[in-house]
């Protein structure tokens, strides 16, 4: 599984998010239509009518249609109740009864999954329905990650989970956050109770079913409605980056709880922020080549100046304000195309090293520009022999020439002919080389350049050959 990447950033390799060689980009469909899904499926190798739990969810949804008839405050679907006064969402389920030394990937998901071996609880509603119900109380579905448009950071609101079970042995109902349920066999502690992201499925229309709109957690594996690592069709996502392969195996049931396999659980959501506080935050930051070096403008959504001052410092301090604040600081960068490559590459460098969880966010780049990890491949990668495929090479020495090369294959030496080599002037001329000499192991492009160079002189011949070959390496 590690050993599978794909080229999601305009400049750097990733290892898949998932057990699979082909990612496929599905994109987010606008217009919910919740009234187009049938029945609840049933768990994967039985029915609902041989599950005790499943049939105290089915008595719970029977009372809960009568008890709150007419009532538009709350919103009754299978398996959940929604609560609009008092913004809360309750779901029934069961434990799995995954073992203590068993690796846990996913906090909930519903009964057609087939991952409970590897799930804490099933939960008898669709994910589709959970969507439906946060978005009830009032929340807003975010954004999940999407490493081919750069988006490496769960974007949304916080969603609280609580999972509530009578244990053996222990007086009472048992009311636990579900982060509380799941330690880090790494360090061995619970994980940090910093709440789920509402990321939010997108939509599909899969050919195979006339093209109909479908909510993807409904339909595509692993049809999650919470995960523990950064699995793009879930509802709920976790705040951090946690690409599958690097913590699978690492988090397992908390040995402090129990459950029995199959017993009862209920799995309560509610928002963060129950007033009109919202976490997430989006800036962008223009670095301007001023009077006095680079100087910095950080603005809100609205276009307001958040900086009080023209240097990086001030803008890392508004931003600090606003993390202590509880929010979450989305960065999208841009900058002055008079800057050097090693100015930019600089700025992109400390930016990065405020970057995580309890840090600011950087966000994909404009069409066009870089992404900052273009900057930052792997030094190894300047030798042939180390690169994966055959990336193409472009030689930048400054002026208005270029040297753009096609190394030789290990099969035929390209046809006998060695590298291939050909002098450009324009990024027109790199775009027509691109277009017409690469094969399937040259979409790539490693870019070879003075630090010197102004940031618009080199993108001027990059920026038409990056709409076919978007994945840049910067040297």
């Amino acid at each position: 599984m590690m050993g599978q990447e794909f080229r999601g950033w305009r400049g750097v390799r990733a290892p898949l998010p998932w057990g699979v060689g082909v990612v496929v980009v599905l994109v987010m469909l606008g217009g919910v239509a919740w009234g187009q899904f049938g029945e609840l499926p049933p768990a994967r190798g039985q029915t609902a009518a041989d599950d005790k739990a499943a049939e105290e969810a089915k008595k719970a949804y029977d009372a809960n249609l009568a008890k709150h008839k007419g009532n538009a405050d709350v919103c009754v679907l299978p398996g959940l109740v929604a609560d609009r006064k008092s913004k809360q969402v309750r779901i029934w389920g069961k434990a799995t009864g995954v073992g203590h030394g068993d690796p846990v990937e996913f906090f909930v998901i519903p009964p057609d999954s087939g991952k409970e071996y590897e799930a804490m609880v099933v939960g008898f509603v669709k994910p589709s329905d959970v969507h439906r119900a946060l978005e009830f109380i009032g929340m807003k579905g975010g954004r999940a990650v999407n490493f081919a448009a750069n988006q490496f950071w769960p974007k949304g609101e916080r969603v609280l989970m609580t999972v509530e079970w009578e244990q053996a042995g222990k007086a009472g109902l048992q009311r636990v956050r579900a982060e509380e349920l799941v330690i880090d066999a790494r360090t061995g502690k619970a994980l940090a109770k910093t709440g789920l992201v509402f990321t939010g499925s997108f939509w599909i229309k899969p050919e195979e079913e006339g093209g109909k709109q479908r909510y993807a957690a409904d339909v595509v594996d692993p049809r999650a409605i919470a995960a523990n690592f950064n699995c793009r069709p879930a509802v709920m996502d976790v705040p951090r980056q946690a690409i599958q392969g690097e913590v699978y195996g690492s988090q397992k049931l908390n040995p402090a709880y129990r459950f029995a396999a199959g017993q009862g659980v209920q799995i309560v959501l509610e928002p963060e922020y129950k007033d009109a506080r919202v976490r997430v935050v989006d800036l962008s930051l223009r670095a301007e080549i001023g009077a006095r070096g680079v100087e910095f403008v950080l603005k809100d959504a609205a276009g307001r100046k958040v900086n009080q001052g023209p240097t990086l410092v001030h803008v890392l301090a508004a931003c600090n304000t606003l993390i202590e604040g509880g929010r979450d600081p989305f960065v999208a960068v841009s900058v002055d195309e008079r800057m050097t490559v090693e100015q930019v590459r600089e700025l992109y460098k400390l930016l990065m090293a405020v970057e995580g969880e309890e840090g600011i966010r950087i966000e994909g780049p404009a069409d066009g520009e870089l992404f900052c990890r273009a900057f930052f491949p792997r030094e190894d990668w300047r030798e042939r022999k180390n690169r994966l495929g055959r990336p193409w090479e472009l030689h930048l020495e400054g002026g208005k020439d270029g040297t753009l090369i096609l190394p030789a294959d290990e099969i035929d030496d390209n046809r006998g002919m060695g590298d291939l080599t050909f002098k450009v002037k324009s990024g027109e001329e790199v775009a027509k080389v691109l277009t017409e000499k690469s094969d399937r192991f040259s979409m790539s492009v490693c870019v070879f350049v003075p630090g010197k160079m102004r940031y618009g002189e080199m993108m001027g011949f990059l920026r038409a050959g990056m709409k076919t070959h978007k994945t840049v390496y910067m040297f």
